[in-house]
């Protein structure tokens, strides 16, 4: 995990090699992609039920907006933004679980904002 995050913390100008274990994620894997000329960096994770869970980071504007929660074809999804990063952390169709997930990354993004 540590040299995936490594490696794509470059992308995004953001160490991403202290991201949290959020309680029942395992950490799968780590990429590069892109969004309207962007990078954004997805994370994706497995709950213990094998549910997939997927945490997006990609450059924003510099306002910050606290953690919000909401579905998309019928998944669980939380949003939120720090300066200079929008994040969005997508998975199950539980919100419970993605709610306390979304406040471990959520705490951390605060204490790495620009």
């Amino acid at each position: 995990a540590a040299m995936q995050l490594a490696a794509v913390s470059d992308a995004l100008g953001l160490d991403l090699t202290g991201l949290p274990d959020a309680q029942g994620l395992t950490f799968k894997r780590a990429q590069v992609l892109g969004f309207n000329d962007k990078p954004l960096v997805q994370i994706a994770f497995a709950r213990a039920d094998g549910t997939p869970v997927a945490l997006c980071i990609i450059p924003a504007g510099p306002d910050a907006a606290p953690v919000s929660m909401g579905a998309a074809e019928g998944l669980g999804l939380a949003r939120w933004n720090t300066p200079g990063y929008g994040f969005l952390l997508i998975g199950g169709t539980d919100a419970a679980p993605l709610e306390t997930e979304a406040a471990a990354f959520e705490s951390w993004s605060a204490d790495i904002a620009i």
